[in-house]
């Protein structure tokens, strides 16, 4: 029989899960079988597992594990990162796009004869990825930039590490505590309408915040002449598929803009396709603003690659319910258009590093 195999993360402040413990026992049902590293972080309990059927093992055992007929599932890679990876992994890798690691990473499989079915690639016949966290990617984004505005207005530290939410309802007490001391509402602007935008959104009108939103269309046709309207805070949603050739951010863009923060859901400084061409550094929990010295103003960015860590129990079943048919396909040998697309981008990816 073969086992998947849910893997502890090792990357700090990161407390989702790809698979959730009510997902997991509809595996262990459909006579899945399926083990569970132990972990301090996740924010669901190693007993959870248990509970439905899934045998607890040591955090990071997962190297140890039959590499022919164990499946090894993680959110982001492990790290250290081990110089060869044998087994078949499903993962969110960053490294088809000449991200950072992306050549140890796919020299790990080269060198170990594993294989990759990168979740950013578990696409549907529309091309749209079976499982996302960007609803909650831009749901946290939206509540980061008003917990941070209301920090900068106070004048407090700028670089109070944030801590995760153990649930929606806690973030939303906090919410109204925010504005409850917030001597007006920002001024709120959107770029992009994609995917992440409508977490934005969502928050936001919740809450009350009233924002202007600009078209990824808008975006690409105006480019570098974009006009930046007045504003406190912008958030980016918008990704470009082409390189280098719509940069959004640009000194020009927000020097009279008034902007004081901007936050990136994006989150791709390094890759080419970045349409945020003006900074090199991402944010983290423990460090969540850098500050960019535009000419007459100063603007502070927050750029956090899991956003949807922010709220890790709601993103996390949000993400394993859609996965749970694909992993079912996988283990039943039904190899869908799913898995050939992404086999093909990981065989790409292999054969671009020979070169």
């Amino acid at each position: 029989m073969k086992t998947l195999w849910l893997r502890s993360e090792t990357l700090d402040d990161e407390r989702r899960t790809p698979l959730v413990p009510e997902d997991a026992e509809k595996l262990v049902q459909a006579g899945i079988s399926v083990v569970v590293e132990k972990s301090n972080d996740r924010v669901f309990q190693d007993n959870e597992y248990q509970k439905v059927g899934c045998e607890l093992v040591d955090s990071q055992s997962w190297i140890y594990a039959n590499s022919q007929n164990t499946v090894i599932l993680g959110l982001k890679p492990c790290y250290p990162l081990p110089e060869k990876l044998k087994h078949t992994h499903i993962f969110f890798a960053h490294a088809y796009k000449n991200q950072p690691d992306s050549k140890e990473i796919l020299s790990a499989f080269l060198q170990g004869g594993g294989h990759l079915y990168d979740l950013e690639y578990l696409v549907d016949g529309d091309q749209k990825r079976i499982a996302t966290f960007n609803f909650y990617a831009g749901y946290c984004a939206a509540a980061l930039a008003v917990i941070k505005w209301v920090d900068l207005y106070q004048k407090k530290e700028i670089q109070t590490p944030i801590k995760s939410f153990n649930s929606i309802d806690e973030l939303t007490k906090h919410i109204v505590e925010k504005k409850q001391v917030m001597p007006l509402q920002p001024n709120l602007l959107i770029l992009g309408d994609g995917q992440c935008s409508i977490g934005v959104t969502d928050f936001l009108e919740n809450f009350g915040f009233q924002f202007t939103q600009l078209s990824s269309k808008d975006l690409k046709n105006k480019a570098e002449s974009l006009f930046i309207p007045s504003c406190d805070v912008v958030i980016n949603a918008f990704r470009t598929r082409e390189k280098r050739c719509e940069k959004v951010l640009s000194v020009s863009n927000f020097e009279y803009s008034g902007a004081k923060l901007l936050v990136d859901l994006i989150c791709e400084p390094f890759s080419p396709y970045n349409a945020l061409p003006e900074y090199r550094q991402l944010t983290t929990f423990k460090e969540p603003m850098l500050k960019m010295q535009l000419i007459n103003n100063t603007m502070y960015l927050i750029a956090i690659q899991n956003f949807a860590s922010f709220l890790p129990k709601e993103s996390s079943l949000a993400f394993s319910l859609p996965l749970l048919k694909t992993l079912i396909d996988l283990f039943k040998g039904n190899k869908t258009d799913t898995f050939h697309h992404a086999s093909a981008c990981f065989s790409k990816a292999i054969e671009g590093l020979k070169l």
